[in-house]
């Protein structure tokens, strides 16, 4: 059997357990593991590999942990296949959705504006990931030939850089 979260956040690891027993009366000599994983996760031996358990006595269990980097979002896939000598075969699969945050940054406002009027820009800061996005800080530059006005929603401008910036936290 294998088994892995339900959930993964993309970046953090996954482990992978994997369970291999001999239910029968005899020894189950030359088992190997091959594990297959889906393009969204990485093991150190790669993304298909062997795994020499040995030699399971009768009723013997052992297990098995891969652990595993997370690198693409979606649903995520291991294929574990376990052979021993004398044609002995057995698979299993399990998956694991891989939830990422994305960050998108857009600002409306006038295209033209004349000198000495005022305007208003608008940033907007979405989320259209899985997951929330942690940490998120947001900096517009006030432009040359811009005169800087005011700002809402918390932010601060900094008058060395020419610029404002919005401590959002969680998207």
């Amino acid at each position: 059997t294998s088994s892995v979260p339900e959930r993964s956040m993309l970046g953090d690891p996954v482990t992978v357990h994997v369970v291999v027993s001999n239910p029968g009366d005899g020894p189950a000599d030359s088992v190997v593991l091959q594990a297959v994983l889906s393009e969204g996760l990485k093991h150190v031996k790669g993304n298909d590999f062997n795994f020499d358990v040995g030699t399971l006595a009768a009723g013997e269990t052992r297990e098995v942990q891969l652990v595993c980097a997370t690198v693409a979002g979606g649903s995520q896939s291991v294929h574990i296949l376990a052979n021993g000598a004398a044609g002995l075969q057995s698979k299993a699969e399990c998956s694991c959705m891989v939830t990422e945050p994305k960050l998108e940054i857009a600002i409306e406002g006038p295209g033209l504006r004349y000198l000495d009027r005022s305007a208003t820009y608008t940033v907007r800061v979405t989320n259209p990931g899985d997951a929330p996005a942690e940490n998120v800080k947001a900096t517009a530059t006030v432009p040359n030939g811009f005169k800087f006005a005011g700002v809402s929603q918390g932010g601060r401008h900094d008058y060395t850089t020419s610029s404002v910036t919005w401590l959002i936290g969680s998207v």
